[in-house]
């Protein structure tokens, strides 16, 4: 992505470029040094991005609202189409000009001019500039990229046919308050099997986010208050740390479940999910043991379940 911005994105060889007033085109890398700034700017630029891991590109401190649809409170940027602004945070001094931002606190909240997160910083571009000061975690120009973002999918195998039902397509509100301070577990509602001998078997996927870690737990015990801690009846299958990231960390991968009871589950790639097709549950029955069981039961109220993949799609913000 750097490379395509450095060499590639110009008005010579591409469709993407930056816009005065005037009409005049000029290239991305000037309109970012030069101009991207609210003190001396009133103009945006355009584009298509493609997702890039390495951080603003120039390293200039930019945010992004889609010009169309979509939701601006999720930060990061995907294959949307984007308006560029500046970064600048607004205090009581500076509260006007097309890019100003008020910070975002970890609940969502604004923080308004003076409130404590809008700090002055110094810029190499441009001297002394305005940023947010982020809650520990948090990241991005407004502090809006949470510490966990993405999408959990629940794959229910318990047809013949291969069709699995499935929980969380689209859902990227489901991690949302996973902050790893205030809260920092997450359980999904326990599964249901039985087993080959007629035994009645539990599991619980459980999320959890510490100040070190990401971590998935597996519980046979569908009490909440013990998803996350390593108890009898309660395994940690994966671990991975926060400090050593540079990056997002990104975790794709899934948590397979079946209905032997001796089988606490395992981490497979997201290409080993047994369902030749699938078919959406309505989402609010996906959070609730009694309405999500009664779409992999019988009618006389038996678990039909063979298989279950919890399917992690998410970035994980680094501490850096």
């Amino acid at each position: 992505f750097f490379e395509y911005l450095e060499n590639d994105f110009n008005p010579i060889n591409s469709t993407y470029a930056a816009y005065k007033d005037d009409g005049e085109k000029k290239s991305f890398f000037e309109y970012l040094e030069n101009e991207f700034n609210p003190i001396n700017s009133a103009y945006a630029a355009y584009y298509v991005s493609e997702y890039s891991s390495l951080g603003s590109p120039m390293g200039v401190s930019f945010r992004a609202w889609l010009t169309s649809d979509g939701d601006s409170s999720i930060g990061r940027l995907g294959d949307e189409e984007f308006d560029l602004l500046c970064a600048d945070c607004r205090t009581s001094k500076h509260i006007s000009g097309l890019g100003l931002v008020l910070c975002n606190g970890k609940d969502g909240e604004i923080d308004w001019p003076d409130h404590g997160m809008c700090m002055s910083t110094q810029s190499i571009l441009h001297g002394k500039v305005n940023r947010c000061n982020c809650t520990i975690g948090f990241d991005g120009p407004a502090c809006n990229i949470r510490p966990v973002e993405g999408i959990v999918t629940i794959h229910l195998d318990h047809h013949t046919t291969g069709v699995c039902s499935v929980c969380g397509e689209g859902n990227t509100w489901v991690t949302y308050e996973l902050d790893g301070n205030s809260k920092t577990c997450l359980s999904f509602a326990p599964l249901q099997f039985v087993d080959f001998d007629g035994t009645l078997v539990e599991r619980k996927v459980s999320l959890n986010l510490n100040m070190t870690h990401f971590s998935v737990f597996v519980s046979k015990n569908a009490d909440a208050s013990v998803g996350c801690e390593v108890k009898d009846g309660t395994k940690e299958i994966h671990s991975i740390t926060r400090i050593v990231a540079d990056d997002d960390i990104k975790i794709n991968y899934a948590i397979h479940l079946n209905r032997t009871k001796s089988f606490f589950g395992e981490i497979v790639g997201s290409e080993n999910i047994g369902c030749s097709a699938v078919t959406d549950i309505e989402e609010s029955r996906c959070s609730n043991f009694t309405d999500l069981k009664e779409v992999y039961s019988t009618t006389s109220g038996l678990s039909s379940l063979d298989h279950a993949w919890v399917l992690l799609n998410l970035k994980i913000t680094p501490m850096k």
